[in-house]
């Protein structure tokens, strides 16, 4: 009897595990280089292998990011002539283009739902604010208005707030959105100033690139601007952070190449280093 009652205890530990020990996805990453010449996007795997060419064309395509299923992916290209917003299926074809128009369109970013996309444009003002729109490009509404170029925008995963970088004459600093009422407020940084903030999945942490000593280093902070963490520390000018699995690892980008960092061991693993920058990942 004893040993039925031992087994029933132990069951759910061999079936499920402790929830210690989870596998953690190769995943794949979405990234823009200039390494065969003029700006093009690319996919590799998490680990940095299988790199494959997405688009291929004379014009600059840029600023890629990874709808939340990972079938589709977000960009920015100037092939009309322009910079408009751009979505194409995982692998590079059908291409659809979502913005239209003189004004320059850049820099786009998914919402959880994948049903609203962010970006930045200026459309309606010499400076770049944030705008919303649609995933196909309809409903398009300005959220910020006046003061300081935005850039970089991130939309928080409950649908309330964006982080987004305020350029003041090339010194840049980060902010938080109300996308309700448009209200921009400062949020308070580790270093001299931050930039190009992404939210992780729970929406509860940041993760940016911030100046500090003399160079850029990566960082991660709650969404309110507590619980600093320092994670990197090699005066290489770390940039374009992101997040890799949940909140265990980091992507960023030194040196032109991509790297990959664990938070917990700090082992750093080189992907790529072919004048590459903007990473974005997806565990699908």
């Amino acid at each position: 009897m004893h040993r039925i009652y031992l087994y029933l205890f132990f069951l759910p530990f061999l079936l499920f595990g402790t929830g210690c020990s989870r596998e953690r996805p190769v995943g794949k990453i979405v990234f823009t280089s200039s390494r065969d010449g003029n700006l093009e996007i690319y996919s590799m795997a998490g680990d940095g292998t299988h790199p494959q060419r997405l688009t291929n064309n004379s014009a600059n395509d840029d600023s890629p990011v990874w709808s939340p299923d990972g079938n589709s992916i977000l960009f920015a290209s100037d092939r009309d002539g322009f910079w408009n917003i751009y979505e194409m299926n995982a692998g590079g074809t059908d291409i659809r283009q979502l913005t239209t128009g003189r004004e320059t369109n850049i820099e786009p970013c998914w919402g959880k739902d994948g049903k609203t996309i962010g970006f930045i444009s200026s459309r309606d003002t010499i400076s770049g604010e944030l705008y919303l729109m649609n995933h196909d490009g309809s409903n398009v509404r300005r959220i910020t208005h006046g003061g300081l170029v935005k850039e970089a925008p991130a939309l928080s995963p409950d649908g309330m707030h964006a982080c987004i970088t305020l350029n003041d004459r090339d010194v840049r600093s980060l902010a938080m959105v109300n996308l309700s009422t448009g209200l921009v407020e400062p949020l308070r940084v580790p270093g001299e100033y931050g930039q190009r903030a992404k939210f992780s999945v729970d929406g509860s942490t940041l993760v940016l690139s911030s100046y500090v000593n003399g160079s850029f280093e990566v960082f991660t902070i709650s969404s309110t601007g507590d619980n600093t963490l320092q994670v990197t520390r090699d005066g290489a000018h770390d940039v374009y952070p992101t997040w890799g699995w949940e909140t265990e690892e980091v992507i960023y980008v030194k040196h032109g190449g991509i790297y990959r960092r664990h938070l917990d061991t700090g082992k750093e693993s080189m992907l790529s280093n072919g004048g590459d920058a903007k990473p974005d990942w997806t565990q699908h």
